[in-house]
């Protein structure tokens, strides 16, 4: 158990690292070449995000009531790999390489958190 209360504090300060990422990978596409895509990428991350922010460090009940799937490190993995993949931009290095952090720390979370839950139920 003490193990994975360390891993969970880690696991916030990933999301956070991966949500900031997210959020920067969104402006440098939207700042660099203004289409619909980027527009709409940088609208749904930058509402989305904060609010993926603010559920590691707070128990809101708006929050839990709508976005039922950040509580659970599955859905915040899932939240990360989807924006992560969906901010990447190949022509903008900085958006592609924030986008590539965020999915690969989401995909770091699955893996732990199933490797976790195999252990203790064997």
């Amino acid at each position: 158990m003490f193990a994975w209360r360390k891993l969970t504090n880690w696991f916030v300060i990933l999301n956070v690292i991966g949500g900031i990422g997210i959020i920067v990978a969104a402006l440098d596409c939207a700042l660099h070449k203004s289409d619909f895509r980027n527009v709409i990428m940088f609208i749904y991350s930058w509402s989305l995000t904060p609010l993926f922010i603010l559920v590691q460090f707070k128990n809101l009940i708006f929050i839990r009531k709508r976005f039922g799937f950040m509580y659970s490190w599955y859905g915040r993995g899932a939240f990360l790999v989807f924006l992560g993949f969906a901010v990447m931009d190949q022509t903008q290095e900085l958006a592609y390489n924030c986008g590539l952090t965020a999915s690969v720390i989401g995909a770091f979370e699955f893996f732990v958190v199933f490797a976790f839950e195999l252990r203790s139920n064997s």
